[in-house]
C-alpha cells in the first residue's frame, strides 16, 4: 500500500513539472521577441525585459542608438519611456515604473528624455516597459 502511495506521489510531482514548464514557456512566448523594432517611419521601440532600467540596459541602449545611427541614417532626437498596463500590472505600478525608469535613462544618457503620460492600457498580452527611440525632424 505504501508503495502505492508512494508512485502516485511521484507521478503527480511529474505532472505538475511538466505543468510549470508548459507554463513558463508560455509566459516566455508572450514577451516581446525582438531587442529593438520598428513602430513608424521615427520610432525604434526598445523593450525592456525586465521591468526596470538596469546599468546594462543603458549600455545596451547606447549600442542600439549607434547601431542605428551608423546603418540605418538615423538621427536621434529624444527618448520616450513608458510603459504598457492591464494585464499583470496596475496603473499605479506603471507610473512609478516610468518615473523610475526616466530618472535612470536620463542620468544615464547625454540624450533628451521624456516619459509619457499615461501607460498604455492592454489587457490582452503581458506588460513591459520600454523606450521609444524618436527621430529628428529634418524638415
Amino acid at each position: 500500500m505504501v508503495g502505492f502511495i508512494g508512485v502516485l506521489s511521484s507521478s503527480l510531482c511529474i505532472l505538475i513539472l511538466v505543468f510549470i514548464t508548459l507554463i513558463v514557456g508560455y509566459i516566455d512566448s508572450l514577451l516581446p521577441e525582438s531587442s529593438v523594432f520598428r513602430i513608424d517611419e521615427a520610432t525604434f521601440r526598445f523593450p525592456i525585459s525586465s521591468y526596470y532600467v538596469t546599468d546594462d540596459v543603458i549600455n545596451e541602449l547606447e549600442f542600439i542608438i549607434s547601431d542605428l545611427k551608423s546603418n540605418k541614417d538615423f538621427v536621434v532626437d529624444s527618448l520616450a519611456i513608458g510603459c504598457s498596463e492591464g494585464f499583470d500590472i496596475d496603473k499605479a505600478s506603471a507610473n512609478n515604473l516610468m518615473v523610475f525608469n526616466s530618472i535612470k535613462v536620463s542620468s544615464g544618457l547625454d540624450i533628451d528624455s521624456v516619459m509619457n503620460n499615461k501607460p498604455i492600457f492592454d489587457e490582452n498580452k503581458l506588460n513591459y516597459c520600454y523606450v521609444d527611440i524618436l527621430r529628428r525632424n529634418n524638415g
